[in-house]
C-alpha cells in the first residue's frame, strides 16, 4: 500500500484537548484511570478511496506523574473496495518519574523502584501489526537499574493475543563494596 496515493480531495487540521483524560475517555467508552491532560493533533486526508491521519501527535498526563506520547500514521486504503486497508505507524512513548505512583494509577501496588520511561514503535498493515524498537528502563544507575528491548513479532488489533516476543533484559544493582 502506498502511503501518498491521490488523497487530494479532503484536507483538514483536527485538534482535539480535554483538561482531564476522562473526559475523552468516557466520550470513547474507554475504561482508563485519570492521567490529566490530554492533546491530540492531526492532519486528515482523503477521497471516497482513501483516508490518511498523518503527522499524528498525542499527548496525555502529566510529566510530574504520568506522560503518555505518540506520533506517526495512519491510513485506510479501498475504502470503495469489499476489503479495505489499514497501514499504520506508530511510536508510542511513554515516562513517569516513580514506577510505583504510576502503577497506583491502576490500583496497584509495587515497591518504589525509581523512574521508567518505555517506547515502542507499532507499524503494519490489516489487524495483525509488529512492534519492534522496544525499550524499557526501570530504576537508576545510582541503584538498582533494570533495562529492557525487544520485539513482538505479531500485535492482534482484536484481543490481547501476541505472538513471537522477544525480549532480552539486564539487571544491574549499585555496588555496595
Amino acid at each position: 500500500m502506498d502511503w501518498h496515493g491521490n488523497i487530494s480531495q479532503i484536507a483538514l487540521d483536527l485538534a482535539l484537548k480535554a483538561k482531564h483524560s476522562s473526559e475523552l475517555t468516557s466520550f470513547l467508552e474507554i475504561e482508563h484511570p485519570e492521567i490529566g491532560p490530554v492533546a491530540i493533533t492531526a492532519s486528515l486526508k482523503g477521497s471516497s478511496e482513501k483516508i490518511m491521519l498523518e503527522d499524528i501527535g498525542l499527548k496525555a498526563g502529566n510529566k510530574d506523574v504520568y506522560l503518555i506520547q505518540a506520533d506517526g500514521r495512519i491510513s485506510w486504503d479501498k475504502l470503495d473496495t469489499d476489503s479495505p486497508q489499514q497501514l499504520v505507524d506508530l511510536t508510542v512513548y511513554s515516562h513517569a518519574p516513580s514506577f510505583q505512583d504510576a502503577v497506583r494509577l491502576y490500583g496497584k501496588y509495587v515497591p518504589d523502584l525509581g523512574p521508567v520511561k518505555a517506547s515502542i514503535r507499532i507499524h503494519g498493515t490489516g489487524m495483525v501489526l509488529t512492534g519492534s524498537d522496544f525499550t524499557m528502563q526501570l530504576g537508576t544507575k545510582n541503584s538498582l537499574l533494570f533495562t529492557l528491548q525487544g520485539s513482538i513479532e505479531k500485535m492482534f488489533i482484536t484481543d490481547a493475543f501476541h505472538k513471537g516476543i522477544e525480549l532480552t533484559g539486564t539487571l544491574t544493582g549499585k555496588s555496595t563494596s
